[in-house]
């Protein structure tokens, strides 16, 4: 998890790329500050850390998949093969 200074740090480079408007820049600093005090920068941080977690799940559970798709495609090659020999 990323620490909320970081994050913060983050947020006001991309602020001070993004709005060019001296005012509204500081609303949305001010409104980032309000954020890491409520406590909802380390929420969504925790949230994009699941969401990483769930797509490693995933993508470890369609590998497991994929290796049992292949692995029965090869069986079956396998069989129909010795029944063209006995056949």
């Amino acid at each position: 998890m990323f620490p909320i200074t970081a994050l913060l740090g983050i947020g006001n480079k991309l602020i001070d790329k993004l709005i060019p408007d001296p005012e509204a820049k500081a609303l949305a600093q001010l409104e980032l500050a309000k954020m890491a005090q409520d406590g909802e920068l380390a929420k969504m941080a925790n949230e994009t850390d699941l969401y990483k977690t769930e797509q490693n799940n995933l993508t470890d559970r369609l590998k497991s998949d994929m290796g049992c798709y292949w692995d029965s495609l090869r069986r079956f090659n396998l069989m129909k093969n010795m029944w063209k020999r006995t056949a």
